[in-house]
């Protein structure tokens, strides 16, 4: 699991048109990995299923406008 992370973290970073995209990890209850591990593999946020939309919504939201601040 940790090598696909690595590799995914590597595709959506080294390619230039993906590197802005957030990326959400979705996990289950009981997921063999912490919160704090999957943020080091290059997640920007972390939310549990069963996931709500508000939850998503607001996380993407979130990150959206932490992007657009940083490109100011």
């Amino acid at each position: 699991m940790k090598d696909f992370l690595l590799e995914l973290w590597t595709f959506m970073r080294v390619r230039k048109k993906f590197w802005l995209l957030p990326i959400i990890f979705v996990t289950a209850h009981g997921v063999r990995y912490s919160d704090v591990e999957l943020m080091l593999f290059g997640a920007d946020k972390v939310i549990p299923k069963p996931v709500k939309f508000e939850v998503l919504s607001l996380a993407l939201t979130t990150l959206q406008l932490s992007q657009a601040l940083k490109r100011r």
